[in-house]
Order: C-alpha cells, then structure tokens, then sequence
C-alpha cells in the first residue's frame, strides 16, 4: 500500500470532491493508498474555506444594504430584504461548524488519516529557522514556519512507514524532499494518478465494477450528441451557478494570450454564445461513484474577451485589423479596457448524475431526456480552461 501525504496547496487547489481528488478517494478505499493530511494542512485548509464563506456571504449582506439605500421610502421589498438580511446573518453564524463537519464526514468516509501536531518538533523547527536549514530558504524566514512544522509531520511518518509519497507544488519545499531517500514527490494528483499501477488499479476497479461498457457508451459519438443536445436545449451549471452564460475564466485559466495580436494583460472570458457550440467532443469518462461519471469534454464557442491594452496597441488594432473590437474606457494613464467577441477552445468537465442506478439499456433509452426536468440523467458542467483561437 502507498502511503500517500497532501500538502496544502494542493487541497486547496483539488478541494474535497473535484475530478481528481474523487479518483484518489477511490484508490484510498480500494486500500491501493493510505492517505495522511498533517493537522496544520487540515486547520489552513479550513480556515481559509471559513474565511472565504464569510466574505462571500457579507458581500451579500452589503449588497442588499445598497438596494435598501436607494429605496426612497419603507416599502414590502425594504421589508423583505431586511429578512434576507438575517438570514444572511444565520448562514454566517452556521458556516464554520458546516465546513468543519462535511471535512469530519469526508475524513471518515474515505479513510483519511490526520497526523497529529506535536509539540515536541518546535525545538527542531526553531532551531532550523535560526539556522536556515531544512525547508527554510534562508535564516528567520518566518514564512517558512508553516513549512517547516508539516516537514516535521512528514519526517515523524516517515521514521514509522518507511517510504512516502508526498503531492505538493511548493517549488522550495518539493526540492527539500526530493533530497530525502524513500520519499517521492508529485506535483498533483493528477500527474500521480497517471503512475502506471495506479492506472491499472484504477482499470481494475472498473473492471470489477462492471462499468467499462457504460464508460464506452459515454465516451461514444451517439451519446456525445446527446449531450451536445442536452447542453444547449437545457439549464446546465458552471461551479454552481445556473446558466451557461455565468462562465467567466481569467488569469492561467486563459491560454493563447498572443493570438489577441497586442501586448495585453488582464484578460477575461465571459458571456458565452450558447448557440455557438461546436466540435463538442467527450474524451474520456471515468467512473467517481456508484451513480456518479466524470466525462473530460472539449468544444468550440464565441465568447467575449476582456483585456487591457495600451493607447499605441488600440490605435494598432483599430488602424490594420478589421476586428471589432470595443473600447470599454481609458483610464488616466492611457490603458483602454477592450473587449471583442472570438472563438475558444474550452476544456473542462461534466459530472454526469446517473439517478436511480440504471443499467446501460436504461440509460441509452433515456438519453434523449439528458438534463431535462425529472430526467434520471442531470449533469454539471465545469469549464476550466479556455484556448482563444
């Protein structure tokens, strides 16, 4: 069994339920893994979730506050904001100990094991930071505190499995570890979940499963049209917001900068031409629960570009392109925010929820009805990247 180690940035970065975490989890109660998150990745990663829930949740309470401000006299809305008002004051009061307990139940439910802090490593910790040794990049970097305490975690596993695998994205702290013999290093989990025996474990499990033949169903063109119908004819979400049009993608979610022509910065997708859809292509589908498949989807789409440019490269475009770009203001130092509709390549996901665990003849007879209301068969679409072509 490998014993397996996630750093922080990587649960922040995967979550607790996206495509890839979803196939560790997998592995970890098919007993192929034994996965260990440090007390201090655990208390960041929540702290941050709690923090991030609270904000978001008095951007709403603050935005309401605006409405009820422009309102001139007491009025039925006024009223009825006021009590959503509170009920934002209920949903922040309860965030902390929901977040806390969905982490708890995901722990149980997939066999996670938390390595407990201990008190004893902060001699060795502190010792290092005056020092500059270990994971510190120089002497009394305190940034490297936090570091250098999950390294402690590390090392105390270590002495009692022997070898480790370690998924982080540190660039510092990754090459600390790639130093240290019987440990190996992976970027994500993606990039270990393509290790050939957790490939074929994963091939296995579908095999004894008896999901292979729906795998190939999805993943054939019959059904990709399907889904190409459902898609466009039928409310779909992006990371839980209803609508296509709520897409909006920005920094390295962004690729192909260079095609815009100018020297930009700031880029932005959004407002997506629905009815643009085309080359819809399912690429692989795996299998994440009993009722649950992961499709890897790509297509086509005009979507608005946002960017910034300086005044020479706007008078360049309007002067030698016959693109229709628009000039949506100049700041003072002469920087013009733009915007121009393209055409993308998006790349992303779609979770397929399969109701009622209906077998492959019941899913081809329903495929018609792909996220239509009552339909056995709903879908989430997450677009994570796009290419301007």
């Amino acid at each position: 069994m490998i014993t397996l180690i996630i750093d922080t940035n990587i649960l922040h970065q995967e979550g607790l339920y996206s495509h890839n975490m979803q196939l560790l989890m997998r592995l970890s109660l098919a007993d192929h893994v034994e996965i260990y998150i440090p007390e201090l990745v655990k208390r960041e990663f929540l702290t941050k979730k709690v923090s991030y829930s609270k904000d978001d949740v008095q951007k709403v309470h603050n935005g309401l506050s605006s409405i009820i401000k422009r309102l001139k006299n007491k009025s039925t809305l006024s009223s009825s904001i006021i009590d959503i008002q509170q009920s934002c004051r209920n949903i922040e009061n309860c965030i902390e100990e929901e977040i806390n307990k969905e982490f708890d139940v995901w722990v149980l439910n997939h066999k996670i094991n938390i390595i407990p802090f201990d008190i004893n490593c902060m001699n060795t910790v502190m010792d290092e930071y005056f020092l500059g040794k270990g994971v510190y990049r120089r002497a009394k970097s305190r940034e490297d505190i936090p570091d250098a305490i999950i390294n402690s975690s590390i090392m105390s596993l270590k002495k009692e499995k022997g070898d480790l695998t370690v998924i982080l994205k540190d660039g510092f702290f990754k090459k600390h570890l790639e130093k240290i013999q019987n440990i190996y290093v992976f970027n994500s989990i993606k990039e270990f979940l393509h290790e050939k025996d957790n490939e074929n474990k994963l091939e296995e499990l579908d095999y004894l499963s008896k999901i292979n033949a729906i795998k190939e169903y999805l993943s054939s063109d019959n059904f990709t049209k399907k889904m190409l119908d459902g898609l466009i004819k039928h409310e779909c979400e992006i990371e839980g917001l209803e609508g296509l049009e709520c897409l909006c993608l920005e920094d390295d979610s962004i690729s192909f900068i260079d095609k815009l022509g100018v020297d930009s910065f700031g880029e932005r997708v959004e407002h997506p031409q629905i009815e643009t859809i085309d080359n819809f292509l399912i690429n692989n589908a795996e299998y994440l629960t009993e009722k649950t498949f992961s499709l890897e989807v790509e297509f086509t789409m005009t979507a608005t570009v946002n960017y910034c440019i300086s005044f020479i490269d706007y008078g360049y475009l309007l002067k030698n392109t016959n693109r229709e770009v628009v000039d949506d203001g100049m700041n003072s130092e002469g920087i013009h925010d733009v915007s121009e509709e393209r055409d993308l390549k998006f790349t992303g996901y779609i979770e397929l929820y399969i109701h009622n665990n209906l077998v492959l003849e019941e899913i081809k007879n329903q495929n018609n009805r792909i996220g239509a209301k009552n339909s056995p068969l709903q879908y989430l679409l997450e677009v994570e990247h796009a290419n301007i072509l």
